[in-house]
């Protein structure tokens, strides 16, 4: 029930469909940019929003691809082998950690 009051409020306040907002709070990077290209319809905007709201998971592909530049993210997770990186929610890690304890 939490989650779903929590993907409401985030939809709400990103004024995004709750449909496309399950993709958004974390999963696949793939999948959560491709969802951010389709909402903003900009492929800049999409990435610069990605950059400053989302964390990869593995802390050395975020260092290394949050410099690069839109075309060269949006190339680097295309690539067959980085489909599977995962990201999140800036502080939703956390907010998610004190739910579940």
């Amino acid at each position: 029930m939490r989650k779903i009051f929590f993907i409401s409020a985030v939809s709400l306040f990103f004024q995004i469909p709750v449909t496309s907002a399950q993709g958004l709070i974390e999963g696949k990077c793939s999948i959560v940019i491709e969802n951010l290209r389709n909402y903003y319809q900009n492929d800049s905007l999409a990435i610069e929003y990605f950059k400053s709201a989302y964390v990869i998971d593995d802390l050395k592909i975020q260092n290394h691809i949050y410099v690069k530049k839109t075309g060269e993210v949006l190339s680097f997770f295309l690539l067959p082998e980085n489909k599977n990186l995962t990201c999140s929610f800036r502080g939703w890690r956390n907010q998610k950690d004190l739910i579940i304890k």
